[in-house]
C-alpha cells in the first residue's frame, strides 16, 4: 500500500460498526444513511486528526476516503503518533 496521501483533495471520514468494511458508496451516502457521517473535511489532516481525538459514537471504527483511496481503522492507527503530552 501506497503511504502517500493526496492532502490537496478533501478527505471524507464515516463511522462503522466494528467488522464493517467501507465501500466507496457509503462515502457518497446522505448522513441519515450512516450511523455517522459521511463528513468532509477540506484537507485529510483535518479528517485524521478528527477520526483520533473525537469520541468513538457507539464504539464504531473510522474510515478515511481521500481521493480513490479509502483508508480503514488499523492503517489510520498505525500513521497515529500521539504528541508528547498524550497518553499511550
Amino acid at each position: 500500500m501506497s503511504t502517500h496521501i493526496d492532502q490537496d483533495v478533501p478527505a471524507t471520514l464515516i463511522w462503522l460498526e466494528e467488522g464493517a468494511v467501507a465501500t466507496t458508496q457509503m462515502f457518497q451516502a446522505s448522513p441519515s444513511d450512516l450511523i455517522h457521517g459521511p463528513d468532509t473535511w477540506p484537507h485529510f489532516d483535518e479528517a485524521f486528526r478528527s477520526a483520533m481525538h473525537m469520541p468513538r459514537p457507539d464504539e464504531n471504527l473510522p474510515w478515511i476516503k481521500v481521493g480513490e483511496r479509502i483508508i480503514g481503522p488499523e492503517d489510520l492507527r498505525k500513521m497515529y503518533v500521539p504528541s508528547s503530552d498524550e497518553e499511550l
